[in-house]
C-alpha cells in the first residue's frame, strides 16, 4: 500500500468549501475535482516512505518519504503495480480514473467519445500539430469515456433522452423562438434542411453520426431538435430571445405540468440563470433529471448528452479525459464532434448499483458494476461493533432491510461483520478514500509490498487514500481509540471489474 496524493482541478463550477472540508484544504477559490489518477497528462504521486530510494545495499540508511509519478511507476513497472491480469487485459496503464468532483454551478452540456471516434480524434489532432494541453485541444487520449456518478450528497444531473411525448409537452410549455423551433423539429412538422427544403425522415443528415443509418424516426427528429439548441445563431433577435428565457420559463413553471417535465423545465431555469446568453441550455428540456441521494449512482455510457447541476459526488471514468462539450461553458466547445458521437435514443438513466440482496449480505457497503471490465466502485463504512445500530446505516436499502430483522439471530452476526472487513475487490489495482473518520488498513505486503513480503498496517484519515498493489489482501477496520474518530469512518474504494 503506497499513500496517494490527489491532483487538484480548479474550475469556474467547482465550489468553495465541500472538497476543501473533506481534504482539509484552505478554502476561496473555487476546487472542482480532485483526481486520483494513472493518465498521462494529469497523474496522481504516490508516497514512498521508509526505504531509501534507489537504495543498492543494506547499510543505507531509512531517508524521507518521496514522490513517485503513478503513471511512470505502472509503465516501469505493470506487473507489479496492476497484477498480471489487467496488465495483460490493459497494457501498462491504470484503466480507470477515479474522482472526486463537487459543483455549486451548472457545468458543460456534454458527450463522451465512442472509441473508434476518439481513436481517430485523437490521431487527427495529432497530426495536425495541436499541444495535448492546447485549450482547442478536444482530444486528449484515444479512449472511450464511460462514466459513473456516485453521489456524497444530494446531486443533481441532467442525463440522456426523455421520452420523445414527454420532450414534446416541456418545448409546449415555454414561449421562446428556439424552443417553438425544436417543437417543430421534434414533431416532425417543420424543420428545415441547410438546402432550404424540409428534413425527409427516412434520410440521413450529414452531420449525423454513422449508426444513424439505424436510427428510428424518433432519433432523427430528437437529433435535430438538439441540434438547433446548439447550433442556434447569434443574431440580435435570438439573443433578446435568450436572454428573456428565465421569465418564459418562470411562466411555464406556474402551469399544469407533469412532475418529470417540470423537473426538466427546472433544470433549464437553473442553467438559464447561470448562462444567460447560450441557447443550448434548452437541451436540457429534452432530458432526464436526476436526482440522488447519498449512496444513489447512475451510469453515463460513452455518447450520452448529460450535464451536472449541482452537488458533491464520487466520480470513475475509463482512463479518459475526453469531453465533447456543446454548451454552457467557457471551455472549448466542439459541437461537430458532440454531434458526430450523440446517442439520440429516449431511454431511462442506468443505475448500476447492487440491489436488495446484497444489502441483506453487505449492509455496510454498496457496490456499483455498470457492464464494463475497466472499473467498479464501492461505497461504505466500519465501525466499532460496540458502538454500531442498524439506525447508523447510512444506505436505506441496507436500514429497511435490518430493522426487519433486528430480533433475528443473524442480525448481530451482520452487524459484528461491520467491525472489520476484507474490502470488497478481489484483485487488481485499487484505490481506496477515507471520505470521514478514520480507518485503519491492514495489508498482507504481498510478492511486491512496501516491505517486501512483511504485513502493513495503515491508518488514513478523511480526505487521504492509498494505492494498494494488485496481490495485497487488505482489511479495513475502526482506528484505535488514540486516533481521532476511533468510532470508524465512511470510504470510497475504487478498482477493476476483472
Amino acid at each position: 500500500m503506497y499513500l496517494i496524493e490527489p491532483v487538484q482541478k480548479r474550475y469556474a463550477w467547482g465550489s468553495h468549501t465541500k472538497l476543501q472540508d473533506i481534504f482539509g484544504l484552505e478554502q476561496g477559490s473555487p476546487l472542482a475535482e480532485m483526481w486520483f489518477s494513472g493518465h498521462v497528462e494529469s497523474p496522481s504521486n504516490l508516497v514512498i516512505s521508509g526505504i531509501a530510494d534507489n537504495a543498492d545495499s543494506s547499510d543505507k540508511a531509512e531517508k524521507n518519504p518521496v514522490n513517485k509519478n503513478l503513471a511512470r511507476m505502472i509503465s516501469e513497472n505493470p506487473t507489479k503495480m496492476l497484477g498480471s491480469a489487467v496488465s495483460a487485459a490493459f497494457g501498462p496503464v491504470l484503466p480507470y480514473l477515479f474522482k472526486v468532483i463537487s459543483a455549486r454551478m451548472p457545468l458543460s452540456l456534454q458527450v463522451h467519445p465512442l472509441d473508434f471516434e476518439a481513436r481517430a480524434g485523437f490521431n487527427r489532432e495529432n497530426r495536425e500539430g495541436i499541444a495535448l494541453n492546447a485549450p482547442e485541444r478536444t482530444f486528449k487520449d484515444s479512449l472511450a469515456k464511460h462514466e459513473m456518478v456516485v453521489a456524497l450528497e444530494p446531486f443533481e444531473a441532467c442525463v440522456g433522452f426523455m421520452s420523445r411525448p414527454l420532450q414534446l409537452q416541456a418545448l409546449r410549455a415555454i414561449d421562446n423562438i428556439t424552443a417553438q423551433r425544436m417543437r417543430a423539429a421534434l414533431s416532425g412538422a417543420g424543420s428545415l434542411s441547410r438546402a432550404g427544403g424540409m428534413f425527409n425522415d427516412d434520410m440521413r443528415d450529414e452531420d449525423m453520426p454513422e449508426s444513424s443509418a439505424v436510427w428510428t424516426r424518433t432519433q432523427k427528429r430528437i437529433f435535430r431538435a438538439f441540434r438547433i439548441a446548439v447550433t442556434a445563431c447569434g443574431n440580435s433577435d435570438d439573443m433578446n430571445d435568450i436572454r428573456s428565457l428565465p421569465a418564459a420559463l418562470e411562466r411555464a413553471l406556474n402551469k399544469s405540468l407533469q412532475r418529470r417535465v417540470r423537473e426538466a423545465l427546472e433544470s433549464v431555469l437553473t442553467a438559464a440563470k447561470a448562462f444567460p446568453d447560450d441557447p443550448s441550455v434548452l437541451c436540457l428540456a429534452m432530458m432526464n433529471h436526476v436526482t440522488l441521494e447519498e449512496g444513489e449512482s447512475v451510469f453515463i455510457p460513452a455518447g450520452t448528452p448529460h450535464a451536472y447541476l449541482s452537488g458533491t459526488a464520487a466520480e470513475i471514468m475509463t482512463n479518459s479525459d475526453n469531453v465533447l462539450r456543446g454548451g454552457m461553458t467557457v471551455k472549448h466547445k466542439d459541437i461537430p464532434n458532440l454531434l458526430r458521437n450523440i446517442n439520440c435514443r429516449p431511454e431511462a438513466p442506468i443505475d448500476p448499483s447492487s440491489g436488495f440482496l446484497s444489502a441483506i449480505i453487505h449492509p455496510n457497503f454498496i457496490t456499483y458494476r455498470p457492464n464494463l471490465r475497466e472499473y467498479m466502485l464501492a461505497y461504505g463504512f466500519v465501525r466499532k461493533k460496540y458502538d454500531f445500530s442498524a439506525e447508523d446505516l447510512f444506505f436505506p436499502q441496507s436500514r429497511s432491510v435490518l430493522k426487519k430483522m433486528s430480533s433475528s439471530r443473524d442480525f448481530e452476526r451482520i452487524l459484528s461483520a461491520s467491525s472489520k472487513q476484507k474490502i470488497p475487490v478481489a484483485a487488481g489495482p485499487r484505490i481506496l478514500l477515507c471520505v470521514s473518520g478514520s480507518i485503519c488498513c491492514q495489508s498482507s505486503g504481498g510478492r511486491y509490498g512496501k516491505y517486501g513480503n512483511a504485513a502493513q498496517t495503515e491508518v488514513i484519515g478523511q480526505g487521504q487514500a492509498l494505492f494498494i498493489l494488485a496481490d495485497e489482501e487488505v482489511y479495513i477496520s475502526a482506528a484505535s481509540n488514540a486516533v481521532k474518530n476511533a468510532s470508524g469512518g465512511s470510504y470510497l474504494l475504487a478498482g477493476t471489474a476483472l
